[in-house]
C-alpha cells in the first residue's frame, strides 16, 4: 500500500497536521479502530486545506472586483472627458448655430447616459462584493469549525 501523503497545515495558526495518533482504546474517538481514526483525521485535514483555499480565492475575487470597478470607472471618466472637450470645442466654433445646438444636446445626453452607466456599475459591483463577502464569511466559519474538529482529534489522541 502506498504511503499516505501528509498535509502541511503550518500556514494555519495553531493548527498542526495529525500524526502519530494514539491508538489506545477509550471512549469516543479513540474507540475507533486505528485506520478509521487516521482516515477521519485526514478527511478533516483535507477539509481545512480546502476551506483555507476557498477563503483565499474569495478574497482574491473581491480584490479583482475592486480592480475591475476602477478600470470601468476610468473608462467612463475618459469618455466623459472626451465628450466635454467636444462640447467646449463646439462653443468656440461659430458656424452652424442650429447644428451646434443639436450636437450639444446629443452630447449632453451622452454624458447623462455615461453617468447612469457609472451608477449602475457601482451598484452591480457593490452587490457582487456583498455576495462574495458573505460567501467568504461562510467559508471562514466552516474553516474555524473544521480547525476545531482537527484540534479535538489531536486533543483526544
Amino acid at each position: 500500500m502506498p504511503e499516505e501523503k501528509e498535509v502541511d497545515l503550518s500556514y494555519i495558526v495553531g493548527c498542526q497536521p495529525v500524526t502519530n495518533i494514539d491508538k489506545s482504546p477509550c471512549m469516543g474517538y479513540s474507540a475507533l479502530p486505528g485506520k478509521s481514526r487516521d482516515v477521519l483525521a485526514q478527511v478533516i485535514s483535507d477539509r481545512v486545506s480546502f476551506l483555507k483555499k476557498t477563503t483565499d480565492d474569495l478574497a482574491l475575487l473581491i480584490e479583482e472586483r475592486q480592480e475591475l470597478k476602477s478600470a470601468l470607472q476610468s473608462n467612463i471618466d475618459n469618455n466623459l472627458c472626451q465628450i466635454q472637450s467636444t462640447i467646449y470645442a463646439l462653443e468656440e466654433d461659430m458656424c452652424g448655430v442650429i447644428d451646434k445646438g443639436r450636437r450639444r444636446t446629443w452630447l449632453e445626453k451622452q454624458i447623462s447616459e455615461l453617468y447612469k452607466e457609472r451608477r449602475q456599475q457601482d451598484l452591480l459591483q457593490w452587490q457582487d462584493t456583498v455576495k462574495l463577502k458573505h460567501e467568504r464569511r461562510k467559508a471562514e466559519k466552516e474553516l474555524r469549525s473544521a480547525m476545531l474538529d482537527l484540534w479535538m482529534i489531536q486533543f483526544l489522541s
